[in-house]
């Protein structure tokens, strides 16, 4: 509560700085460019098939311009993540950056959406993410909604969908980093318009290496089969190194042509998890992404494809049995792991206040044989699991009218599965528009996770087994939220109810060793969201509280609530010192999780802005503070898993930018 009410006393505080912003504030916001945009007038399309304001649209919807959470002080995605409410980035036992969005979790993210400029973008058969792997030099505003998603994007769309927008227009920069533990960081964005200016081609890059940090592993005892004396506690090496491209080509904006490959690699603990068990997590993966659309004065059409070869390859110290190391692999390189989509949606404008929106889709998802393969050669290999596919067909609609002040909206997606089971989503949405500023959002979500072939199919004798009789898992939501937006201010206040059912939880089997996957009975949670972001003259503030009032408490029918923190806290402040200078700080609180403390992460950052370069120090955890968080792999009370450096880090980056080319290529 002293968390809640510091932060809500900073709100208040700055309040009274408002009448600083009469005159100056136009010619201010227009100096800072896109960072200081008109509030009112930031839009978002995640939670519909059209970009609107935030206080109209039918989801409670955070939006991120990554410029500005930079300056705060947060060099890369994750770390921008961080700061939306109720969100909470973990780095696990394995390697994986687990989401948590309003206490609901999978470590290997199968409960958040991801989207790259609205293409769903996540591995067929565990479901992560490619998070390190996005060129950060490339995106203009992250866009989130809390909470399900489903009738717009299907399956993993349940805790929370995060859409990650490439920029439309920028100036070509490069921009390279240094700092603790050898970091090192290189990346660029270009664009070029050609035939009157029809075509935009863009690319980006990037490149990061670290030599990481010493990572604390407490209380893993090792199984009865491993050598005597593997100790239960002890240090390793956390590192994280990763490199990805991207290449957009689009026309008119009616053709997009949308590339991008990564990989990337972490450190952690893979097999049995235990301090023996060192590992490397390493991602591959590629998108390919095709979108035309047409339209007339009173509809429009979108068909579209993608192709997503996405896997990991996990080289395991002492994999089998605690003495012989191995590699976990796909067979033929990974090449049998994808997913491949096909879909069309549309919009009809029935009258000045009525549309009807729907589509349909068809999703193929493929995974080859993995396998734990020995170093030594005289071993066999050994089959962990066997190939499988799925498929995945889809219908969604939705009515939208608007009467008045209000803002009606009922939606249905159904959907079939290859495995004879089928899913019926429904989204319902009341808005009362109290005035031009401020709303009130009723809102009904539903979502669901198919299991994947991790979930089914694998079995790894003293660690995991799947359970090929899981069925699909829902979350229900129900959402009142308050809106208020400005042009110098945001507020957002909503409370929350959502029920799970069939929740898939990765459960500790009694009396041995390892987990299995089980449909768990179902729960209900409650909490609220304060959101509020606010422009004093050219300053700028980020602030927001998160409470789940199951979060770290033990409940029978809700044995993950353990592993989440009850509350959690951010705030960002961006100080305009002069015309070139700005001082930025973020401080992020989480709460205990079961046997991990509470912790609070303060960064520093220093920015210079000239016309054709940018300078940026950046001090982080100035505090010194350990970051721990609970086992939200295996839910083995007693574990927690280090999830960044305990020392204050520095880092260095410079960024060159060249004018944008206006020239008309023929």
């Amino acid at each position: 509560m002293r968390t809640l009410s510091l932060l809500i006393l900073i709100i208040v505080a700055t309040e009274g700085l408002s009448a600083q912003e009469a005159s100056p504030l136009a010619t201010d916001m227009q100096d800072h460019g896109l960072a200081l945009k008109d509030l009112l007038e930031l839009h978002v399309s995640v939670a519909a098939l059209r970009a609107e304001n935030v206080i109209s649209t039918p989801a409670v919807v955070s939006r991120i311009d990554v410029d500005e959470y930079r300056e705060l002080g947060l060099n890369n995605l994750v770390e921008v993540l961080s700061l939306v409410p109720g969100l909470i980035p973990i780095d696990t036992e394995i390697g994986t950056t687990t989401l948590m969005a309003r206490g609901l979790y999978e470590f290997f993210n199968q409960k958040v959406l991801f989207m790259l400029d609205g293409v769903p973008y996540w591995q067929a058969a565990h479901g992560d993410h490619p998070l390190h792997g996005i060129p950060l030099a490339a995106v203009s505003h992250i866009e989130i909604i809390r909470g399900p998603g489903s009738v717009l994007y299907g399956t993993n769309a349940t805790a929370a969908v995060i859409n990650v927008v490439l920029k439309t227009e920028g100036d070509t920069q490069v921009t390279a980093a240094t700092g603790s533990h050898r970091q090192r960081a290189l990346g660029f964005f270009h664009q070029i318009r050609f035939q009157n200016n029809l075509w935009r081609a863009q690319v980006a890059g990037e490149f990061y290496d670290d030599n990481g940090y010493q990572g604390l592993f407490r209380h893993r005892p090792p199984p009865s089969f491993f050598p005597p004396g593997t100790p239960s506690q002890g240090t390793i090496t956390r590192r994280r190194k990763a490199r990805s491209v991207m290449a957009k080509l689009t026309y008119d904006d009616d053709l997009t042509i949308l590339a991008h490959a990564f990989s990337s690699t972490s450190t952690g603990l893979a097999g049995p998890a235990r301090l023996i068990n060192q590992s490397e997590l390493n991602y591959d993966g590629w998108l390919l992404h095709v979108h035309k659309r047409w339209y007339g004065p009173r509809w429009d059409c979108e068909t579209y494809g993608d192709y997503n070869n996405f896997y990991l390859t996990i080289p395991t110290d002492n994999l089998f049995d605690g003495r012989i190391d191995g590699v976990q692999v796909f067979d033929d390189h990974g090449r049998d792991n994808y997913r491949a989509r096909l879909g069309t949606r549309f919009t009809w404008q029935l009258g000045q206040n009525l549309s009807l929106q729907g589509g349909a889709e068809y999703e193929h998802r493929q995974s080859g044989h993995y396998r734990h393969i020995p170093r030594d050669a005289d071993l066999a290999p050994i089959l962990t699991m066997s190939a499988g596919h799925q498929d995945e067909t889809a219908v969604f609609t939705q009515v939208d009218a608007y009467l008045g002040a209000w803002r009606l909206l009922v939606g249905l997606r159904h959907t079939e599965l290859s495995q004879k089971m089928a899913q019926t989503q429904p989204r319902l949405a009341a808005i009362y528009h109290l005035s031009e500023a401020s709303s009130l959002k009723f809102l009904l979500s539903q979502g669901f996770n198919s299991p994947n072939f991790v979930q089914t199919g694998l079995d790894i004798a003293g660690v995991v087994r799947g359970n090929d009789q899981l069925q699909p898992e829902e979350v229900k939501t129900f959402d009142l939220a308050y809106n208020y937006a400005t042009p110098t201010r945001i507020f957002v206040a909503n409370l929350y109810h959502l029920r799970g059912e069939n929740f898939i939880l990765r459960t500790p089997i009694d009396g041995e060793n390892g987990s299995v996957y089980l449909n768990g009975t179902d729960f209900s949670r409650f909490g609220f969201e304060l959101d509020y972001q606010h422009l004093v003259g050219s300053h700028r503030l980020f602030a927001n509280v998160a409470y789940s009032h199951s979060g770290n408490r033990r409940l029978d029918d809700d044995p993950a609530a353990l592993f989440s923190p009850r509350w959690n806290a951010d705030l960002g402040l961006c100080l305009k010192v002069d015309h070139s200078t700005r001082l930025g700080l973020s401080w992020r609180f989480v709460d205990e999780q079961e046997a991990a403390p509470a912790y609070h992460l303060v960064n520093l950052a220093y920015n210079l802005h000239w016309p054709h370069f940018d300078f940026k120090v950046t001090l982080a955890n100035i505090l010194g503070q350990d970051v721990f968080h609970a086992d939200v792999a295996n839910m083995q009370p007693g574990r927690i898993s280090p999830s960044g450096d305990a020392e204050p880090t520095i880092t260095v980056e410079g960024r060159f930018k060249l004018a944008r080319n206006k020239r008309t290529r023929e």
